[in-house]
């Protein structure tokens, strides 16, 4: 089970290495792959489940990497950071107020491109 977690992590790792300058890389995608299967393993009750980077994920870090360094080359980890913030905001306001029910209303976009990625 590790060497399924490790080729795609060592493949995207390479990647976010190139597209960061080296921010982040090998050890910093195995680590946190680690720390997130150990931790989600322990609090879900699903040991077996695979955690890790996946190819959208390495396209947000390495756009971000690239925002950031567009803004007076900010701190990226800082940058990042409050991202995740918003984000994390935006998506329990939009869960609670239930918003998704207007996507289907606007496009089917949203499930054709989930659909793509996966």
């Amino acid at each position: 089970a590790f060497v399924v977690q490790l080729i795609p992590a060592l493949i995207f790792a390479e990647l976010l290495n190139r597209k960061t300058e080296g921010s982040l890389s090998v050890p910093e995608v195995l680590l946190s792959a680690g720390i997130i299967g150990v931790i989600y393993a322990i609090l879900s009750g699903q040991p077996l489940v695979l955690l890790g980077i996946t190819g959208p994920v390495a396209i947000l870090l390495g756009t971000s990497y690239g925002l950031a360094q567009d803004l007076d080359n900010a701190d990226y980890f800082t940058f990042f950071w409050w991202l995740c913030m918003w984000t994390s905001l935006l998506h329990l306001l939009s869960a609670c107020l239930g918003l998704v029910q207007f996507v289907w209303i606007i496009t089917p976009f949203t499930s054709q491109i989930f659909e793509f990625f996966i």
